[in-house]
Order: C-alpha cells, then sequence, then structure tokens
C-alpha cells in the first residue's frame, strides 16, 4: 500500500507542477524562447536542491557512467519533446498532442514492462489500458464538434506527435531501465540531481540559440491572464513573480520525479505509468478548475470519470 501512496503522492504534485507551468504560461507567454527561458529557471533550482540533497543524505557526488547516459537521455528527449511540443500546437489541436504525449508515457514503457521484464498481463490491466486510451482519446470528439471535422491538419503535425509519442515512451523506459539496472549506478537523489543538471545544461543551449534567433525583434506578449481565473489575475508580469512561479515548479517537478523513481523500484512498469498517466489526467483537470476556473467539456469530463475508474484496473491490492 506504501508504493501506491508514494505514487499517489507524486501524481499530485505533478498536477500541481502542471498548475506552476501554465501559471507561467499565462503570465509570460508560451514562444520557444519563453519555454526555454521557464526550463533553466526551473532546472537550475532543481539541480541545486537536489544538490544539497545529495551532500546531505550521501556526504558527496558519487558518479556512475551508466547514470551519466541515462540522465542525458532522459534531459535530451525532455528538451526535445518540450519543444517539438510548441511546433505542434501552432500546426493542429492542442488535445490531440497531448494524447500522444502522454500515451507514449503509458504505453511504451507498459509494453517494456510486459516483453522484457516478464512483468504480469491479466484482463483488468488490459482493460485498464484499452478504456485509459479511450479516456484519452474523448476530448478529441470536443474538437472536432467544434470544428466541424473539415479543418484539414497537415502531415507534419502527425509526424511531429509521432516523435513525441515515442521521446516521452523513452523518458518513463530509461527512468525504469535505471532504476531496475544491475549495473552500477548512483541513488535516487543523485540520480535526480544528474537527470536536472543534463536538463539545464541542454536547456540553457537552447535558450542561448532561441535567444540569438530573435535578438533585435520584440517577443510575443503574454497572456495577462485576466481571464484565466483569479489566481493568474492577481499576479503581475514581473521577475520576482517569474522566479516565484519558476521556484514552485521546481519544488513540485523535482519531488514528483524523485517519487516516481522510488516506485519505478517496487512496482512493475505496466502498473506504475498507467497509474501515473490516468491519475495526471484527473487532478491536472481538478487543478485546472480549481486555479484557472477551466470547465472540462462533455466529451473531456466524461474521459476523465474513465480515466479515474480504469487508474484502479491496474491496483495489486
Amino acid at each position: 500500500m506504501i508504493n501506491y501512496l508514494t505514487v499517489l503522492l507524486s501524481v499530485v504534485l505533478l498536477a500541481l507542477q502542471f498548475t506552476a507551468t501554465k501559471l507561467y504560461q499565462l503570465k509570460f507567454g508560451s514562444s520557444p524562447i519563453s519555454s526555454a527561458r521557464f526550463n533553466v529557471i526551473v532546472r537550475s533550482i532543481t539541480t541545486v536542491i537536489f544538490l544539497a540533497a545529495t551532500l546531505i543524505a550521501v556526504g558527496g557526488i558519487e558518479f556512475s557512467g551508466f547514470s551519466l547516459l541515462c540522465a542525458a537521455v532522459i534531459a535530451a528527449a525532455c528538451v526535445a519533446y518540450t519543444m517539438l511540443g510548441f511546433a505542434a500546437m501552432k500546426l493542429g489541436p492542442v488535445s490531440v498532442y497531448t494524447l500522444f504525449l502522454m500515451c507514449g508515457g503509458m504505453l511504451m514503457p507498459y509494453l517494456y514492462g510486459v516483453i522484457f521484464l516478464n512483468e504480469t498481463i491479466n484482463t483488468a490491466r488490459i482493460l485498464g489500458i484499452i478504456l485509459m486510451l479511450l479516456s484519452l482519446a474523448m476530448p478529441l470528439l470536443d474538437s472536432k464538434a467544434e470544428s466541424g471535422g473539415k479543418k484539414k491538419t497537415p502531415a507534419v503535425y502527425w509526424l511531429l506527435c509521432a516523435v513525441i509519442f515515442v521521446l516521452n515512451g523513452f523518458v518513463s523506459i530509461f527512468s525504469k531501465v535505471h532504476q531496475t539496472s544491475s549495473l552500477e549506478t548512483v541513488g535516487t537523489i543523485e540520480f535526480v540531481f544528474l537527470s536536472n543538471l543534463c536538463n539545464f545544461v541542454i536547456s540553457l543551449a537552447a535558450y542561448l540559440i532561441f535567444r540569438s534567433r530573435v535578438k533585435g525583434s520584440a517577443e510575443p506578449e503574454p497572456d495577462d491572464g485576466a481571464s484565466h481565473g483569479k489566481l493568474a489575475a492577481a499576479l503581475g508580469a514581473t521577475l520576482p513573480v517569474m522566479l516565484g512561479i519558476c521556484a514552485v515548479a521546481a519544488v513540485f517537478d523535482g519531488s514528483s520525479y524523485f517519487l516516481q523513481l522510488t516506485g519505478a523500484k517496487n512496482l512493475d512498469a505496466s502498473v506504475l505509468y498507467p497509474m501515473i498517466t490516468g491519475g495526471s489526467v484527473v487532478l491536472s483537470a481538478l487543478a485546472a478548475f480549481i486555479f484557472f476556473g477551466e470547465k472540462p467539456k462533455k466529451f473531456a469530463f466524461i474521459g476523465l470519470v474513465i480515466s479515474f475508474a480504469a487508474t484502479f484496473l491496474f491496483l495489486e491490492l
């Protein structure tokens, strides 16, 4: 039971991290350079936090080439799908992008666990996967109803979504591989530090590249947040607010990832990642309603109910 509570807490923190990220986007824009800046600040804070935690818990920094490789792969995949996500959202529906992103993070590690780790597969889990996919696809019906199904989406959009599916799947798989490997690896706290350090380096490089390309031109104006609930409207778009939001996001993100890695040591991948996907879908929607006044549309709400019910099919009580 303690393992499930650990995953539940990680999902709660993940939903709060999504909330902080959305708040940043509302106040400071969602352009590639703004996204890269957000990543740089968040990863620098998280790196410092887990460096201090490592020094306190372990007394020093241990090294493992395998851990560094896994951390680098995870960081590169995270930065890549984040940047590609901004491009995808300009070409097609956000709901479809989200569908591919979350399905990749769920299905690929699920199949990896079943095929390579000989994890248990049963009727309940198969039904749970089917229901989870159905719940994630529900927002597409809302999008189709609004557009009348007449808008043609460019082929490159689907290519980007497919790449994003694979990249997010690799993040989950390599996290599980590191935590269950028989090779010499660093501890969980140190691995979170390494992952965030690699992410910071890659994000900083991306930020500098984007910054050089927009030099001399104005960045897009961010949304003032006035139409997105009291929380967004109450905050100004100032540097202290930016740093505060990033600090909150860093704490939630780092803590959630640490708990997910802890769960990866004790739970099957075919159990862990569907639970994270289903839980994050439901709790992120709840957080969006509480903090931003966003009400899910008809089919999206049906999807949330299905996702919540499907999550219980993966439990081993």
